[in-house]
């Protein structure tokens, strides 16, 4: 099976802006502390059902038994500075049959607090991934794009 990740091989279903899921004011709060260290826009994929329950309640950390890709920089929620990156996570890849080939992309606001290193590079793997750990502070979701893996019929 084709195994790309690329942009080109999607194609954008629905584009809508999301609004306040619960945290505006704790993350307006943050974001007026630590106004030099927001970046945007950074992106988040994610498969269908992860989606749902994001657009729902927003961001959370869940434990390590749940997570199904992504731990290089520890427990926390991962952005890119590209949508070519994350695209690599929107899809769900649990055999869901009905949601395969289909996902969602962030487009969000993150605010990246106190300085720390939120690159990764062990000399073998360079990322330059974000990664924050209190995302009801640190991260506002602006739009979300609904998208699909071209040439797939979707249920």
């Amino acid at each position: 099976p084709d195994d790309t990740h690329e942009l080109r091989d999607f194609e954008i279903v629905n584009k809508f802006a999301v609004g306040d899921l619960g945290n505006d004011a704790q993350f307006q709060k943050f974001k007026e502390k630590y106004s030099s260290t927001v970046r945007y826009p950074l992106f988040h994929g994610t498969g269908y059902l992860g989606a749902t329950f994001i657009l729902r309640t927003g961001f959370k950390i869940v434990g390590e038994s749940l997570v199904k890709a992504g731990r290089a920089l520890e427990d926390g929620i991962y952005f890119a500075p590209n949508m070519d990156k994350a695209i690599q996570y929107a899809h769900d890849g649990l055999g869901t049959e009905r949601h395969l080939g289909k996902g969602f992309i962030f487009v969000c606001e993150v605010v990246l607090g106190t300085a720390h290193d939120h690159k990764w590079d062990s000399g073998i793997f360079k990322s330059e991934e974000v990664v924050v750990r209190d995302p009801i502070k640190q991260v506002k979701i602006r739009y979300a794009y609904e998208i699909e893996k071209k040439g797939t019929k979707l249920k």
